[in-house]
């Protein structure tokens, strides 16, 4: 008597062991295939089961896991309830077969001595029937009936978490594919009309042009002056509004790119403005291999760098202004950097000149798109910023993107 007391002791002492390690893998387990490998390898050791087969159904979605000799199987689409174990679920009460043919757990392969249809019922959408076959004859007792709620109500949680996880990680995908389709289209279309507003501006400065050439009187000039300011302002800033879309929008190409090029097309561009503002330019090109990068990013970083340091320069006085330009590949890195020698930019406001529409003074005439649009660039194309701004004046852009290997 003594012998068997410590042997039912032992086994209970394991059931109950084991059951906690289930509980652990699998509230743990990040899907269901996790679930039933945790309840096929740790089942027989919490009852009597050579088989069993869950059916979960949550809102309208039925899952089935069937597990037998370590083995497993999970379904989550073509599953139903029979008749039969829609009537069990129904009377909410656990029913006992002895006349298995092989149908109802078919990963066995052989008819079972003992089958228990066990309900587990949360809420009308939060059901579980936990079916459960032994090969030998025997009846399972109260205990067993115990386990069979605790493994059904464990296992209901758990797949119904998961299911609604699953949901929710669809609707999230789904939301997120609309809402950049939706930002691909803004993007296009905010391209195309920057692009639309700058064809008459540019052909208005045109005609400024043309009427200053035939009109001599100079209060006519000044005011065409005047307004010729306005819309390159205007023109300058719609040229960073489609250069931002454009890298959204436009899939650029990597290819061997010619700095000096790229540097002389903006030096041509700049030229009336840094000889207006007595302004000098210096450049310096540190690149002995070919490097594949892309123009177009480039291109607009160095062109937003020297406007931006060309129109602040230009606002202070100095007996010499000097704008640098140093483009350098090395060490697998390619970096454009941008100097100037104007009084700099207070500690106080380094961080924030970076975003969108910022003006570090309020008196400036300038719209604030300059270094947002260098910064969302860098980004764009996984490339970092860097500002630095001495208390002794001057201030630095240093932009570095990793190139790929040859």
């Amino acid at each position: 008597m003594v012998n068997n007391q410590l042997l039912y002791e032992a086994t209970q002492r394991l059931r109950y062991e084991t059951f906690a390690k289930m509980s652990a893998e699998v509230n743990a387990a990040a899907d269901l295939t996790r679930v039933a490998q945790s309840l096929a390898s740790n089942l027989k050791y919490i009852v009597d089961a050579s088989a069993c087969r869950l059916l979960v159904a949550y809102e309208n979605q039925v899952v089935s896991i069937e597990t037998a000799r370590a083995q497993w199987q999970v379904r989550a689409e073509g599953v139903a309830f029979t008749p039969f174990e829609q009537r069990v679920l129904a009377t909410g009460v656990p029913i006992v077969q002895t006349d298995d043919q092989g149908g109802v757990l078919p990963l066995y392969g052989k008819p079972l001595a003992h089958l228990c249809f066990f309900p587990v019922v949360m809420q009308p959408g939060q059901q579980l029937l936990l079916i459960v076959g032994c090969k030998v004859p025997e009846a399972y007792n109260e205990t067993d009936f115990r386990f069979f709620r605790l493994i059904g109500q464990l296992m209901l949680n758990r797949i119904t978490s998961l299911l609604v996880l699953q949901h929710l990680e669809q609707i999230v995908s789904v939301r997120t594919q609309e809402l950049r389709q939706a930002n691909q289209e803004l993007n296009t279309l905010f391209y195309r009309l920057s692009h639309n507003f700058r064809r008459p501006l540019t052909s208005l400065m045109g005609l400024f042009g043309l009427i200053r050439t035939i009109t001599p009187e100079p209060q006519v000039h000044d005011m065409l002056g005047k307004c010729n300011e306005v819309l390159s302002g205007m023109d300058a800033m719609l040229r960073k509004l489609s250069t931002l879309s454009e890298v959204e929008a436009v899939e650029q190409l990597r290819m061997p790119l010619n700095f000096y090029s790229i540097v002389e097309m903006l030096r041509l561009h700049y030229q009336p403005a840094l000889q207006d503002k007595q302004i000098a330019l210096d450049v310096v090109i540190e690149v002995t291999q070919e490097v594949h990068f892309y123009a177009f990013v480039v291109h607009a970083l160095l062109q937003n760098l020297l406007e931006n340091a060309i129109f602040f320069l230009g606002q202070h006085p100095s007996p010499v202004r000097r704008i640098g330009v140093q483009i350098r590949a090395h060490q697998g890195e390619l970096e454009l950097s941008v100097h100037d020698n104007g009084p700099g930019i207070s500690p106080a406001i380094q961080e924030k000149v970076f975003e969108l529409y910022y003006k570090g003074d309020v008196t400036s005439k300038g719209e604030g798109l300059g270094l947002y649009v260098v910064k969302k660039i860098a980004e764009r194309y996984a490339g970092t910023v860097a500002l630095h701004s001495p208390a002794t004046g001057g201030t630095q852009v240093v932009i570095r993107f990793a190139l790929p290997e040859a």
